[in-house]
């Protein structure tokens, strides 16, 4: 640590809650003073594209499960909220016994840079306070709470360092519930910030003890929450701080800690999750199905492969197959991402068997196609049928998780030439040839070289281009879902989070709104159009709608039951992994015949938008299904 650094963490471990704020104000503005160095800081970032992401900590003790109460599809690391230990069980039950004995730092790393990750970001303290690592700022720690001398965090940063892996680490800023909030009581308490949603704690207008609550938090963040993400940074080589739950506190709190990191180290990557809208980089919701568009250059998605965080012996049910998660990956990059997969350690340091099975699948296909990861950017073609295409200088990496049964892959969209095709591991050139403006066409052989994802390298004679037009496919359904345009405009319209049992579009007020497609047909052909939705809260039925293809206009009205084909609801949730009950409707819109060209496929409200008190949405919109009359 240089002396500069140093005078700098006294002066921040030492200050007021006051003179943080007002620090804050009067310091350097990092909201926009970093961004001069924004792409510099986030060079590497980029790059790597693919990370391991752990939760572990003293909740991987209790594994889901306490004083007979299961934690079955419910988070594991939040045990101690969702079971209201109290404070002195938790450390007795929980944290004391966390002494990982068998943990191999080594060999976790190796898993990751066999996979292909390129960092790793691990539960330094999760939401219950616990630090994994010896801090000089808390004795709820591994050293002093766990009587465990080994640092496990200290092992796993030189591991990183050692394989070449960037080493970051999680940390939960707004929410300490031994050190802070105090639960040793009722969880359920008025004023108890641990039991009050959101920021609401600090509201004076909606919580009477608002003023105790923030002298209390105030309190925290001076003595250990900003001292101890100081000293990740200068004690452990920490190169990305990843924050969490930044609803849990006032917007004003964010400045300091993010102060923390940039007056510490202004070199280390910060996420979207400080809050207030600082971070270098936007982070989508756990564990996401669809992505939509987006213009932002750093974005992130985090994929647990089940669907709690933290070690749960109750969840396997709830485990993401490999297949999965590696078209997943290939999803995110096409789209300009990065992609963190969880995994959940046992308190004795192990792995679960099926996450390092997982990892192990994962190592096979990266071994001979993790170029199309590293370092690639999002795709310039629309949407294809097959898979989806990531682009790297001027190669284009088609990622096919649909081997076509003739040999002929159709890709559309792409206006640039290209000069050679070849199917990575096997290292078997292709053929490819035009039969059309926008479409190539690639022959290939009958078997894939991956039973999940093949990878055909497109090498251009230039950067790649790309129109707007998707191909539609005469042989099979065509589905377009409501993230897969850009085309897309209406007041207050938007898709909420990306998770599949939410994955539509939400807020329909305006009768103006309108999802538009853009397609291109290569033969003629006549397709019957289903159209699926969820029914909003209040359920408002009898409004008209209308999806025009061409000239060809075809009217539906929402109902409670729909005309459709019910199998394809049950396909959409299969594809979204839906398992709670949902109200989706399919309606069958009818029949169009298409000739070949250009189209625009435009979803809009036929007319006004009547509603009831509950709700004045039209619907929520997931997907227009195109499926070829023979």
């Amino acid at each position: 640590m240089n002396i500069v650094r140093c005078v700098v963490v006294v002066v921040i471990a030492n200050m007021s809650c006051g003179d943080l704020a007002s620090a804050g104000e009067n310091s350097l503005d990092w909201r926009t003073e970093s961004k001069a160095t924004l792409d510099e800081r986030m060079a590497w970032w980029e790059e790597a594209r693919f990370a391991l992401f752990i939760h572990w900590g003293a909740y991987s003790v209790l594994g889901g499960e306490y004083k007979g109460e299961t934690l079955e599809h419910k988070y594991a690391e939040q045990i101690q909220r969702i079971c209201k230990i109290s404070k002195e069980d938790y450390r007795k039950d929980a944290a004391s016994l966390f002494r990982p004995e068998q943990f191999d730092a080594e060999q976790w790393v190796k898993l990751a840079k066999d996979a292909g990750m390129k960092y790793v970001v691990i539960t330094a303290k999760h939401h219950d306070g616990f630090a994994i690592y010896h801090s000089k700022h808390s004795d709820f720690d591994v050293e002093n709470t766990s009587q465990w001398e080994r640092d496990p965090l200290k092992e796993l940063s030189d591991a990183c360092r050692k394989h070449g892996l960037k080493f970051g680490v999680y940390y939960s800023q707004s929410q300490d519930w031994h050190d802070v909030f105090d639960p040793s009581g009722d969880w359920k308490a008025p004023g108890n910030p641990a039991a009050t949603r959101g920021s609401q704690w600090g509201d004076p207008a909606k919580c009477d003890k608002a003023a105790a609550n923030r002298k209390m938090f105030e309190a925290y963040m001076e003595k250990k929450g900003i001292p101890q993400v100081v000293e990740l940074i200068e004690d452990y080589g920490v190169e990305m701080v990843w924050y969490d739950t930044p609803g849990a506190y006032l917007d004003e709190y964010a400045q300091p800690f993010l102060d923390a990191v940039r007056n510490t180290n202004p070199d280390v990557v910060v996420n979207a999750r400080i809050g207030a809208g600082l971070g270098d980089y936007q982070g989508g919701p756990d564990s996401p199905v669809v992505f939509s568009y987006t213009k932002d250059r750093y974005w992130e998605a985090i994929q647990s492969t089940l669907h709690s965080w933290g070690y749960n012996k109750f969840d396997e049910v709830s485990r993401r197959p490999t297949d999965y998660l590696l078209r997943m990956l290939a999803t995110v990059v096409s789209k300009g991402g990065n992609m963190m997969i969880n995994v959940g350690p046992k308190p004795d340091g192990t792995l679960v068997e099926n996450d390092t099975k997982c990892l192990r699948e994962i190592a096979e296909w990266s071994r001979d196609h993790i170029e199309s990861i590293h370092g690639a950017h999002r795709s310039p073609l629309p949407p294809q049928n097959w898979g989806v295409v990531t682009r790297k200088g001027t190669d284009l990496y088609l990622h096919v998780f649909d081997w076509p049964e003739d040999g002929t892959l159709r890709v559309g969209g792409l206006r640039t030439a290209v000069t050679s095709a070849r199917l990575m591991g096997s290292d078997v050139p292709v053929n490819t040839r035009q039969i059309g403006e926008g479409v190539l066409v690639v022959d290939l052989p009958s078997e894939p070289s991956h039973p999940v994802n093949s990878v055909i390298r497109l090498s251009c004679v230039s950067d790649p281009e790309g129109d707007s037009y998707r191909l539609l496919e005469p042989g099979s359904q065509n589905r377009f879902h409501v993230t897969d345009t850009p085309f897309i405009s209406g007041e207050g319209l938007r898709n909420p989070i990306g998770v599949g049992f939410r994955a539509y579009m939400e807020n329909w007020t305006d009768p103006d709104a309108e999802i538009v497609w853009k397609i291109r047909v290569t033969e003629n052909g006549v397709y019957n159009v289903q159209f699926l939705y969820d029914l909003p809260n209040g359920r408002p039925i009898g409004n008209e709608y209308m999806i025009r293809i061409g000239d060809r206009k075809l009217v539906g009205k929402v109902e409670e039951e729909g005309t459709g084909d019910k199998a394809l609801i049950d396909a959409e949730k299969q594809l979204m992994r839906i398992r709670r009950p949902r109200r989706i409707v399919v309606d069958d819109l009818g029949s169009v015949r298409l000739e070949p060209g250009i189209y625009d496929m435009t979803l809009k409200s036929a007319g006004p938008i009547q509603g009831n008190d509950r709700s004045k949405e039209l619907f929520f919109p997931r997907a227009v299904v195109l499926v070829p009359e023979r």
